[in-house]
């Protein structure tokens, strides 16, 4: 490498270092020397506590005026009067409460020509908030930065830069600030709603709620129990109404001077709203003119008929008591026309039991069948809203009752069901007389005998260890089987291990039966029975059973017990097996 190129080469380098060492030492002196610091652009104040606002996003265009009311309700004074846009000012406050600023000229450094390249002559706009405690900031906008999206702002006289979004936030169209939503009452507000219908013939139809606690309630037919989630899908979609175009003059409607064809009426926390809507001769726009705030508007017509045109059919609830019910139920009751009595079940701590006619254990199995079709016990339809005639319906008197207690209340829910047809079956609720229509097989099941209820398990000898002897009967003989101190069985007075005696003991701790019939129905056709008796070593009885055979078939029944069980013929041999003679 030569000596020049050399030469050369460490210069460029020297050069490189040095200036990058003046650039250091001017940055640094720069910082030293005050470059200001950002600052917030409201000083820590919100937009939303603002009591008034001016905004001119354009020279061109009119100041827009907004003023915070008592109530917190924010409404444009100027250059119109109506409700503000709620979304438009959280809009701003979002660009505006965090927003912060960095001067550039102090007011002491701002000259014309200053002015001139910042673009503030002419302006692009303004706007000023203004506090309650009097407090004011306000602002000029200027032109855009060289680089990025900053823009120059000026405040107090001063020439600061900030982001351009201070201003692009501000610059929308005059609807754009106003409330693009017809109603002041949300669904969470409203007390009272009333929808007036005209027909295409001139009939008028009202629909009115009013708010019962936390539901809502036809009015004039409380008795009448509605949708909750139907009824309040229904009032979100029609309080949810959007201006589509704001319109001028109140008689601009396009659809002539006519009674209009819906009128809602609502009273709520926000006041009362009064809404006329027309529909065009297309029937594709929906114009209207709302009270009190004194606007005229279109609406897209489509998105809001569907709520508008809602029959009370479909307002109305299609359950007839609520599904978790059966999840809390306590007590079912059954009345079976020409049964002497009720059939009753009884909840206890998740197992049911049987508590009318019989003292028993329930059929899990049955009464499983039961609560999975009350719960798909819907209304299919309404037939007559106020009968005066329930014999028709086979409602009058002999009809299938039942009735529903959830536990912790005191009053049963009780329904009485009629005559079927081949498509439903006539029910009503006891506390109405409204008729309606449900489905066959969701109630067919509950004209069972009680027998069908019985359990299949027979009652168990809980501790089996407990029995040391059992005593086995046939007419006139009876025989005594003695447990030894190895647990196996042997005739009472011998030693010789009786295995059969175990067979029959094992099974009748186990076996269920196939059918349960009520002993009354068949008394007179069983013979003697075989009986065994389990009891402890002192002689004390802890259970019995009874074994019979008709006809070829068995039957085990607890001694004095108002059923017998079907059983298989294995299962009786066994318990016979061990009888004397």
């Amino acid at each position: 490498m030569g000596l020049k190129r050399l030469l050369g080469m460490l210069f460029v380098v020297v050069a490189l270092l040095g200036g990058g060492w003046a650039a250091l030492n001017w940055t640094s002196a720069d910082a030293d020397d005050g470059v200001e610091p950002m600052e917030s652009v409201l000083g820590g104040r919100s937009v939303v506590a603002a009591s008034r606002i001016v905004i001119q996003n354009d020279p061109q265009q009119a100041k827009i005026e907004i003023e915070r009311g008592d109530d917190g309700t924010y409404r444009m004074v100027e250059p119109l009067q109506d409700l503000a846009s709620p979304a438009m000012l959280d809009n701003i406050r979002r660009v505006y409460d965090g927003a912060r600023m960095q001067l550039l000229f102090a007011p002491d450094d701002v000259t014309d020509a200053v002015l001139r390249d910042r673009e503030f002559e002419p302006g692009r706009g303004s706007v000023r908030f203004e506090w309650s405690d009097g407090h004011a900031f306000e602002m000029q906008f200027g032109g855009r930065g060289a680089i990025g999206d900053g823009m120059f702002i000026r405040v107090d006289g001063g020439i600061y830069t900030t982001s351009a979004a201070l201003l692009s936030c501000l610059q929308a169209g005059m609807a754009d600030y106003r409330d693009p939503y017809v109603f002041q009452n949300k669904l969470s507000q409203v007390q009272r709603f009333k929808l007036t219908r005209r027909a295409k013939d001139g009939a008028e139809s009202e629909l009115a709620f009013r708010r019962d606690s936390m539901a809502f309630r036809i009015e004039g037919r409380e008795d009448l129990d509605l949708a909750q989630g139907v009824v309040k899908e229904m009032l979100e979609s029609i309080l949810a109404i959007r201006v589509h175009g704001f319109m001028q003059g109140r008689r601009n409607t396009g659809v002539g001077p006519r009674t209009p064809d819906y009128v809602i009426e609502v009273e709520g926390a926000r006041g009362k709203d009064r809404v006329e809507l027309f529909l065009d001769a297309q029937e594709s726009r929906l114009v209207g003119w709302a009270t009190p705030r004194d606007i005229e508007f279109s609406a897209k017509a489509a998105k809001y008929r569907a709520a508008l045109e809602i029959a009370l059919r479909t307002l109305r609830s299609h359950w007839l008591f609520p599904r978790s019910m059966l999840d809390e139920l306590e007590r079912m009751t059954i009345g079976v026309p020409g049964a002497s009595s009720p059939l009753s079940l009884e909840n206890r701590s998740g197992d049911f039991y049987l508590v009318s006619p019989i003292q028993f254990l329930a059929n899990p199995t049955t009464v499983s069948e039961v609560l999975a079709k009350l719960r798909e016990l819907a209304i299919l339809d309404f037939v007559e809203d106020d009968s005066e005639d329930l014999a028709r319906y086979g409602l009058a008197e002999n009809f299938l009752t039942l009735r529903l207690r959830q536990r912790w209340q005191r009053e049963d829910v009780e329904l009485h069901i009629g005559n079927r047809t081949p498509e439903f079956t006539y029910l009503r609720r006891a506390d109405s007389r409204h008729v309606v229509a449900v489905a066959n097989d969701t109630v067919e099941l509950l004209s069972r005998a009680w027998i069908e209820y019985v359990s299949l398990e027979l009652p168990r000898i809980r501790v089996g260890a407990s029995v040391q002897r059992i005593r086995v009967a046939k007419g006139d003989g009876s025989v005594l089987y003695v447990r030894n101190a190895e647990g196996d069985w042997a005739r009472d007075g011998s030693e010789e291990i009786d295995d059969r005696v175990a067979d029959a003991f094992d099974t009748a701790r186990e076996f269920n039966g196939r059918r349960a019939i009520e002993r009354a129905s068949i008394a007179s056709q069983l013979g003697p029975p075989v009986t065994l008796s389990f009891e402890t070593a002192q002689g004390r009885v802890l259970s019995g059973l009874e074994v019979f055979e008709q006809g070829g078939s068995w039957f085990v029944a607890v001694p004095d017990a108002p059923v017998v069980y079907e059983v298989r013929a294995l299962v009786a041999r066994y318990l016979v097996a061990i009888a004397p003679g």
